[in-house]
């Protein structure tokens, strides 16, 4: 038998929000989908490469980023 993995705690709002801006422009990296919102340095701190497209980042570290996110809002 596989264990079924224990879901992440992620604020679901602000998780939906990252992807969605993740996602916003085709063909573009995460440097330049987050541009006027995050700084590249946060996209680093949190195992993010932002020169990586999105669909190359694993669900995990959208969710860390997402945590990340909340913390700076003081939503954690």
């Amino acid at each position: 038998m596989i264990p079924i993995a224990k879901s992440a705690e992620v604020d679901e709002e602000v998780f939906e929000k990252v992807v969605a801006q993740a996602f916003s422009k085709k063909r573009k990296t995460l440097k330049n989908n987050f541009k006027d919102i995050l700084n590249p340095e946060i996209l680093e701190w949190n195992g993010l490469p932002p020169e990586d497209r999105p669909e190359q980042i694993p669900v995990a570290s959208y969710v860390r980023l997402a945590n990340a996110v909340s913390k700076m809002q003081g939503r954690s």
